[in-house]
């Protein structure tokens, strides 16, 4: 189900890359499927970084935590994932002169997939810098950036000495001698933040001894992080992430490894959906990042942020996650025709529709079922059956006596009376429409 939402997103996504072809006016012999992601990419991030009042030499030899400016070394970071993102494109480019067939024979097929393995990889790490940039608009103070800082720096000599135990029978006294002087700064720095707040935390709470501390206890699941960025996400930010955890989830399937791959799925054409995905990201990310410094002027970012609010596919996300159907409104449930007799609304805004099958059912002993709004289309609202049936009654084609019951009699009685439109609809030709376009 996610692969066909995510070829429907695609289409979304190149509508937008057009619009920033727009914005940059590209030469006539440049190409915007590649270019405009590349130079914007590139641009932005050397435009920004400008910005940061840091260098390289700034950036490897400080450490993070120990800046005056810790937002400056996170926002740094994720500027670093904006470039790696346009050089990995242009490495791209020059890969994909010639199409590539991956059901022309095994070296094909395992050529593309693992290009579409690096492309999700690359996607994957652009989701988590987009995530934590949106969530730090929340808390966009340096306490927090440095808390998140010293965290992580901790989490990372926990790890060491943990796999130093385990596997080699000993901790170190100088790795142990880190994490006491961690526990210290860290404590210090819970002192000036709220912890209520404090997203990136597995528990919003100070941190307890050190015999109690183990490697990835304290750092919050992705999932969770996703989770808490969604509402906070534009509708632009929930296009590139699916609308839910699924999105990352599907990316997240290039990095592990999997008894059972799915390469039959593979078709050409797959590769050039995520390089949209991928610049679009990556101008996200710089987006935020232009954001979290207060949006001083910077006439690239200015016009990419321009661009992003006059394409708002606010109506797309709406599609997808939300629909405006009503109990005793007449569907196609994936192609089948049904009738909606519940509706559930989740804490993300989202919603999912139980469906009545009335004529085929995709599962012979299954007669109802809950589906996402983007599987949902409506055919036929209840007011507009009851009207076809009043007209019917106007015609003469049903009893007026039949007409002065309808009037008369409860909803929950009207309703099999309603069902008889959408059912003609369906017998005088929709199914073969329907069934034809599968």
């Amino acid at each position: 189900m996610f692969k066909k939402l995510r070829a429907r997103i695609a289409r979304t996504l190149r509508q937008l890359r057009r619009k920033l072809a727009k914005v940059l006016e590209p030469k006539p012999e440049r190409d915007p499927v590649w270019d405009i992601p590349i130079d914007f990419c590139l641009r932005g991030a050397k435009a920004l970084r400008d910005r940061l009042h840091m260098d390289e030499q700034d950036y490897l030899h400080v450490a993070g935590a120990a800046r005056a400016d810790c937002r400056a070394h996170v926002l740094y970071t994720a500027l670093d994932e904006v470039k790696k993102t346009a050089l990995y494109l242009m490495r791209l480019r020059e890969f994909f002169d010639a199409p590539i067939d991956p059901r022309e024979n095994r070296v094909t097929r395992l050529v593309f997939s693992q290009v579409l393995e690096e492309q999700q990889a690359r996607e994957r790490r652009l989701m988590e810098v987009l995530a934590t940039l949106i969530l730090f608009t929340t808390t966009n103070e340096q306490d927090y950036y440095r808390h998140l800082l010293l965290l992580e720096d901790l989490d990372g000599y926990l790890s060491a000495n943990a796999d130093m135990e385990e596997f080699h029978g000993a901790r170190s006294a100088n790795v142990d001698s880190s994490i006491d002087r961690y526990i210290v700064d860290i404590r210090r720095v819970e002192g000036r933040v709220d912890l209520a707040l404090t997203w990136y935390q597995r528990q919003r709470a100070p941190l307890p001894q050190r015999a109690q501390l183990r490697p990835g206890g304290r750092l919050s699941s992705m999932r969770s992080r996703v989770k808490a960025a969604l509402p906070l996400m534009t509708a632009q930010e929930k296009l590139l992430f699916g609308f839910s955890y699924a999105g990352y989830g599907a990316a997240s399937e290039a990095v592990h490894y999997s008894v059972s791959p799915r390469d039959f799925l593979l078709h050409g054409g797959q590769e050039k959906r995520n390089i949209s995905a991928l610049g679009l990201l990556g101008m996200a990310i710089l987006n935020r990042s232009h954001e979290l410094i207060g949006r001083p002027a910077v006439p690239l970012i200015d016009q990419l942020r321009r661009m992003l609010e006059q394409s708002d596919p606010a109506e797309i996300v709406h599609r997808y996650t939300v629909r405006d159907i009503k109990v005793g409104d007449f569907v196609l449930a994936m192609n089948d025709l049904a009738e909606v007799i519940e509706v559930r609304e989740s804490r993300f805004g989202y919603r999912s529709y139980k469906v009545r099958y009335l004529a085929e059912k995709p599962m012979p002993d299954i007669d109802e079922d809950w589906l996402q709004a983007r599987f949902v289309r409506i055919l036929m609202t209840r007011e507009r059956a009851l009207k076809d049936l009043q007209q019917l009654v106007e015609k003469g084609h049903l009893p007026k006596e039949f007409g002065e019951h309808l009037n008369s009699i409860t909803d929950d009685e009207l309703q099999p009376h309603l069902r008889k439109s959408p059912l003609d609809v369906w017998e005088a030709g929709l199914r073969d429409h329907v069934e034809s376009g599968r």
